[in-house]
């Protein structure tokens, strides 16, 4: 039954397993196991029911199962891909505003011949929501002025985890460029379902600032190690920078 569940993951509903068992003298057996795994199967329809925001069409794009179907091709079926696509309509949803979409009930039905599938999603969009308030909490060791123009968010903007994951890593990235290689950012959005709005808090916890012990250089056997080290702008004894590892790889590259 487990190899059976690892080719239907896979779209081979057409598999055939026989086993064979020829018994032994002490007790014993010999199995043996014949595999037809069949074609693949491949999606005829993608159906999408709820959607009244924006069009099936629209949708199906965002997928990998129903979007070779518009320009009247095929794509071969597995549990991972579809997986992924709702994951893809989801995440299509929440970069505009929909924060309480959901896949209420997902129908794989397969033809007798087993060589064709249709995928039926059952959606709930939800209400739009937009953010109200952006509030910074924790150690801010960064300007407060200068963290906000790195929120990638204003009040009144239509709320997006798309710019929640990019504001994360943009103050990651600056918290980082003054040594704080290993801080610790989570963003807490507060929803509040009658004002259909998001209030957004960001955690920031910068942890301790790393320094740099030792600046090894291998691999370079065209040239000695002062030539490379010449070109390196991050200091031995200093304080880890993004940055200035950046620029030192920018101008070794230069170098040819």
């Amino acid at each position: 039954l487990e190899l059976q569940r690892q080719y239907y993951s896979l779209g081979k509903y057409a598999l055939q397993i026989e086993t064979d068992i020829n018994p032994l003298e002490r007790n014993r057996v010999e199995i043996h196991i014949k595999i037809t795994e069949g074609d693949e199967a491949e999606v005829y329809a993608l159906n999408i029911i709820g959607n009244k925001k924006y069009s099936t069409r629209d949708l199906l794009f965002e997928t990998s199962l129903g979007e070779p179907a518009l320009f009247g091709g095929r794509e071969n079926y597995s549990k991972q891909i579809l997986l992924s696509d709702i994951e893809a309509i989801k995440s299509f949803y929440m970069d505009r505003g929909y924060i309480n979409f959901s896949v209420n009930s997902t129908q794989v039905s397969i033809t007798p011949d087993k060589q064709d599938v249709y995928v039926t999603l059952n959606i709930s969009e939800g209400e739009l929501y937009t953010i109200d308030d952006i509030k910074f909490s924790g150690d801010l060791v960064v300007d407060k002025k200068e963290l906000y123009g790195l929120v990638d968010f204003k009040s009144g903007d239509v709320f997006s985890r798309s710019k929640l994951s990019k504001t994360r890593k943009s103050i990651l990235g600056r918290l980082a460029k003054d040594g704080y290689a290993f801080a610790n950012v989570n963003l807490s959005p507060e929803v509040d379902n009658k004002k259909k709005t998001v209030t957004l808090t960001v955690f920031v916890q910068p942890g301790k600032r790393a320094y740099v012990r030792r600046v090894n250089i291998a691999g370079n056997t065209k040239t000695r190690d002062s030539v490379v080290r010449r070109e390196i702008r991050q200091m031995e004894g200093g304080k880890m920078s993004t940055d200035l590892i950046g620029k030192s790889r920018l101008r070794l590259n230069r170098t040819g």
